[in-house]
């Protein structure tokens, strides 16, 4: 080995492990912040797409139930002023 410290050689190579451990854990750590943001969007563009699926059949719903002046789904302003 023409002169080499083998204390250097293993410091080098304690070095260069730790360097590689590190990096992933970096790129674990992104890996499950990137997949929380996707998982927390996609959550929330399915609850607000059921929502709206929910608005859009209560309306409907709405249209069907509703004949003439005995409607219970309108407004509670329009309902005072029917009684005065």
């Amino acid at each position: 080995m023409h002169g080499t410290d083998p204390s250097a050689m293993l410091e080098t190579t304690i070095s260069h492990w730790i360097r590689v451990v590190g990096n992933g854990i970096e790129v674990f750590g992104i890996l499950v912040i990137v997949i929380g943001i996707v998982w927390s969007t996609m959550r929330y563009l399915r609850r607000l797409s059921a929502e709206q699926g929910y608005d859009i059949s209560r309306s409907a719903s709405a249209a069907r139930c509703c004949s003439g002046s005995r409607c219970w789904l309108r407004p509670i302003s329009s309902r005072r002023s029917h009684l005065n």
